[in-house]
């Protein structure tokens, strides 16, 4: 079986460097399987490093934008921080000012119409006694 392999494999060789002789010109065109499995893995290889270029690519750019969204966020939590501080400065002022007079004025207010009130029905129950 070795034999008839070789025997093939000769008789191959010769009619190709026959056809070889004939044409110089043409190229042979038939593939061998070594050939296909070298350029298969060339192109792999070269698939390969376009795939890790492009992973460390998207590596650099989430890191930049990491750096970038700390640099824009530290900015806007001390604005934050300043809005929150006024807001509430504001609001012990407003109570202050604003909302404990109105309630003791309001409270008062109260105050005297129920002493009012009071009165008048003193008044109306003595007026009654004395009728």
């Amino acid at each position: 079986m070795l034999a008839r392999a070789s025997e093939g494999a000769y008789t191959v060789a010769i009619s190709v460097v026959a056809h070889a002789k004939k044409r110089p010109t043409e190229r042979i065109t038939a593939l061998g399987l070594s050939e296909i499995r070298d350029i298969a893995v060339i192109v792999l290889a070269f698939v390969s490093a376009l795939m890790a270029f492009s992973v460390l690519f998207l590596v650099l750019a989430v890191v930049r934008l990491a750096g970038t969204i700390q640099e824009e966020i530290r900015p806007l939590l001390r604005s934050l921080v300043e809005t929150s501080n006024t807001v509430k400065g504001t609001t012990q002022f407003v109570s202050e000012a604003v909302v404990r007079p109105t309630a003791r004025a309001a409270g008062k207010t109260i105050g005297i119409l129920r002493f009012a009130r009071t009165m008048a029905d003193a008044v109306r129950r003595i007026q009654k006694s004395q009728d």
